[in-house]
């Protein structure tokens, strides 16, 4: 799957896990409406772990500082997938600089 490769992500100035999250989010959503026959109008939400480790901490030798994110999507944030993914990046991104 050339689309999900590194250098995919590095092409579209991404995260390689923005790219892995918003299309596991696009399939997730074509699941539900043509599997399930679903209108896909309600919300996604994929519960993320995220690493909150920081400069100080790389003295300490096993310390795993880390917490979960909620990010939720619904229909209409699919109906551009090519808008999706930089869109998706810059909200990890914020949350990540918090």
């Amino acid at each position: 799957m050339k689309y999900l490769q590194r250098q995919h992500a590095l092409d579209q100035n991404v995260a390689f896990n923005s790219l892995l999250m918003s299309e596991f989010f696009l399939c997730l959503q074509q699941w539900r409406v043509e599997e399930l026959g679903q209108s896909g109008d309600d919300w996604i939400r994929l519960i993320v772990p995220m690493s909150i480790r920081d400069i100080s901490d790389r003295r300490q030798t096993a310390t795993n500082r880390a917490t979960i994110v909620q990010v939720d999507r619904r229909k209409r944030d699919f109906e551009n997938p090519t808008g999706f993914l930089p869109r998706l990046d810059r909200e990890i991104a914020i949350i990540r600089d918090w």
